[in-house]
């Protein structure tokens, strides 16, 4: 049975969470954990927003734009000036579930057109598939299909690494990426 979830702020509102979990997709996108404070408005700002996913502590200071139409489905651009702390980032966890079986590019991975982005994040350990790092900060800018990294620094490969990149999706779903290390 297909459903639809309207959010309409009216008005202006404050919610603070002392411990609060929520499964959203028949548990696929999974919450726990949750505390700090939430202002809503014409935009919602988050303050000491802390929260575990899929046992990750994450911490997050920012604003957002067209956050709830943007979660429920509807077509908007959802924006997001933040910033983002975690202990761990194990960063498969945030990708689609690849699909072995196939290298069909109608079912290949591609970045999203409904979210411009500028963060800056500070965690303290990053891992992807085999490669590790400690202390990984920057600021990211992202736009459809556009990610920037500026003043990105982080331990790994028995050395410091800094720099500034970017990394590209062309129309046919490959990738592009440069950058200065």
């Amino acid at each position: 049975k297909n459903s639809a979830v309207d959010f309409v702020v009216m008005g202006e509102g404050e919610l603070t969470f002392n411990s609060f979990g929520i499964g959203l997709s028949n548990n696929k996108i999974r919450i726990d954990n949750v505390t700090g404070r939430l202002s809503m408005s014409d935009k919602i700002t988050a303050r000491d927003l802390n929260f575990t996913y899929k046992g990750q502590n994450i911490k997050v200071n920012g604003t957002f734009s067209n956050l709830p139409d943007w979660l429920s489905g509807k077509a908007v651009i959802m924006t997001a000036s933040a910033s983002i702390a975690s202990d761990r980032i194990v960063a498969e966890s945030f990708l689609p579930e690849e699909d072995n079986k196939t290298n069909n590019p109608e079912t290949s991975f591609s970045l999203p057109e409904d979210m411009i982005l500028d963060l800056s994040f500070d965690f303290g350990n990053l891992k992807y598939k085999n490669f590790i790092a400690e202390n990984v900060r920057g600021t990211m800018n992202y736009k459809p299909r556009m990610m920037n990294f500026k003043s990105v620094t982080l331990n790994s490969l028995d050395g410091v690494i800094s720099g500034d990149g970017f990394f590209v999706q062309n129309v046919n779903r490959s990738f592009l990426a440069k950058g200065t290390f």
